[in-house]
């Protein structure tokens, strides 16, 4: 029993409409993850079209049914191969097949309206589908690189087979003309059809075949990269299962850490072989996975295989293989850094106790020093010697308050000014013998100093501070002394007054002995300063450095 052709047509648009609907199937499923899948959507789709065009020749306008249905068709192939290139990322330029799209328009519209031709018709379809069968055999074969060819060779070979048929439709179109009917039975036209319809399923099962071997080639990979991850990994990695513990892979890290085998632990559960320190610690852990999925660096004791105990940073999560609750563990080791860190805190408290100690004896040789030169001052006859052993023990006075300060502090490596000024002046004015109501005025930023600094700058306080006490202040009931210290960028002014009768004008500054002023203008010029005095009505000393 022979098939019409219009029997043919339904079965092959009935195929069309399938493999369409497979294409897209695989697309929506697919289609982030590769590219290109929208284009094979597309080629189906405008195949199943054509056919469906074609199916209604006579009932419809030619320019529909003949023209634009092979358009569609040609379109279609076009548009797959395109697919194609963007799966495999080997996108090219598309003028050739543009230009082979509007050639074939146009001379498929000639043999159709001016100088109708179903013999040249079908072999302008046959040769243009040669022309783009070809191009992805080549590209599947040959285009591609090495590592894809595998995967698509079927594919190709398909599209080879498509060439092969085009050519014996050429040969056989060549040699025997058609009827202008396109209904009117004829075995050879049926068997091409056929053998279309067959090769367009076999490309549905291609590309369907290149999706999952592009799958499972992906899975492999990612396979192998978790695979090398799980077992370089330094850390101790351990799938144990949720409800009993047992344990079902291990990394290499872990067997390293504990000192087991794979056949010690593979199997066994993590409670039988005493891997937790406290075993009530793995009641807590599944606790916590139960409520919160995950846990993240839990600091955790663990027993080796020789029943050394060892600290570890615990996290966890739960993962699902196979329907079944894993937990995924990573132990990291920081035993040593515990240890060590035990050390330091080990080594800083008695660092703290011996500086303490340090600090307690300093600062009493400090106190019997000044003790020494106090009651020394006291028993001396001369009143010049007197002066000299108090003016030793001021300057003391200042160094030993400047350590207090240091010692009190944060940091060692430097002060505010701020801080060690304002105390040191009202002690220097509480201890000197004077019955004279001494008013202190300060203005002073908080400059934060090296201490190399601030020793100098404490004994020159300490002489001016005397030299007011002793000189401006004599034989008088009250007086007032104001100290300011502000910062200009790096540059750090002091500035020293009191409401004395001032430096008489027939002394001459550089030369004068006993008022202390030889030891500042050393001192200042060891912080590299300088010093300017001024006369008025108030005694002005203006240094300046550097800080």
């Amino acid at each position: 029993m022979n098939l019409d052709v219009h029997t043919i047509l339904f079965i092959s648009l009935v195929i069309d409409i399938v493999c369409t609907v497979v294409i897209a199937l695989l697309w929506h499923y697919n289609h982030k993850r590769f590219h290109g899948m929208g284009f094979w959507v597309l080629d189906f789709a405008f195949q199943t079209t054509g056919i469906l065009l074609i199916s209604f020749r006579g009932k419809i306008p030619d320019l529909f049914s003949v023209v634009s249905a092979n358009v569609l068709v040609i379109s279609g192939a076009v548009l797959g191969y395109m697919g194609l290139e963007r799966f495999f990322a080997k996108k090219g330029p598309q003028i050739q097949n543009g230009l082979l799209v509007l050639a074939f328009a146009g001379i498929h519209s000639f043999y159709t309206f001016a100088q109708p031709s179903l013999t040249h018709r079908n072999l302008l379809l046959a040769v243009s589908l040669l022309l783009v069968c070809g191009q992805c055999a080549w590209l599947l074969l040959r285009r591609i690189d090495p590592g894809d060819r595998p995967i698509a060779r079927f594919l190709g070979i398909v599209f080879l087979i498509y060439c092969a048929v085009n050519l014996v439709q050429l040969f056989e179109a060549s040699l025997y003309a058609a009827p202008d009917d396109l209904f009117a039975f004829r075995a050879r036209e049926s068997v091409f059809i056929i053998a279309y319809q067959v090769l367009l399923i076999l490309v549905m099962y291609g590309m369907t075949l290149l999706v999952n071997l592009r799958l499972f080639r992906d899975l492999q990979l990612q396979e192998e990269k978790l695979y090398k991850a799980f077992h370089a990994s330094p850390n101790a990695i351990i799938l144990t299962r949720f409800q009993d513990g047992e344990i079902l892979e291990v990394n290499d890290g872990f067997l390293a850490l504990t000192g087991f085998t794979p056949g010690e632990v593979l199997g066994k559960k993590t409670l039988d072989l005493q891997l937790w320190a406290d075993p009530e610690d793995r009641r807590k852990i599944v606790e916590a996975l139960s409520r919160e999925g995950c846990i993240h660096k839990r600091e955790l004791k663990f027993r080796k295989k020789s029943g050394e105990i060892l600290t570890g940073l615990f996290s966890a999560e739960i993962i699902d293989v196979n329907n079944q609750r894993i937990i995924l563990s990573n132990i990291a080791d920081i035993t040593d850094i515990k240890k060590a860190e035990a050390s330091i805190l080990n080594l800083l408290t008695e660092k703290e106790i011996l500086l303490r100690e340090v600090h307690h004896r300093i600062k009493n040789n400090m106190n019997t020093m000044m003790s020494l030169l106090s009651l020394q001052s006291k028993m001396a006859d001369n009143p010049h010697a007197s002066e000299i052993l108090d003016a030793a023990r001021n300057r003391l006075m200042g160094m030993a308050h400047l350590y207090d300060r240091l010692y009190r502090s944060e940091t060692y490596q430097a002060m505010s000014l701020k801080d060690f000024i304002f105390p040191l002046a009202g002690e220097i004015i509480r201890l000197f013998p004077v019955r004279t109501e001494v008013k202190l005025e300060t203005a002073v930023e908080d400059i934060v100093l090296d201490p190399k600094i601030l020793s100098p700058l404490g004994i020159i306080i300490n002489e001016l501070i005397t030299n007011s006490l002793k000189h401006a202040f004599a034989d008088r009931e009250a007086g007032s002394i104001s100290l300011s210290a502000s910062r200009n960028d790096r540059r750090i002014t002091i500035l020293y007054s009191d409401d004395g009768p001032g430096i008489p004008e027939s002394l001459d500054i550089k030369k004068a002995q006993g008022f202390g002023l030889e030891l500042v203008s050393m001192l200042v010029e060891q912080i590299r300063g300088t010093i300017r005095f001024e006369r008025g009505d108030r005694t002005r000393i203006i240094i300046k450095f550097e800080g």
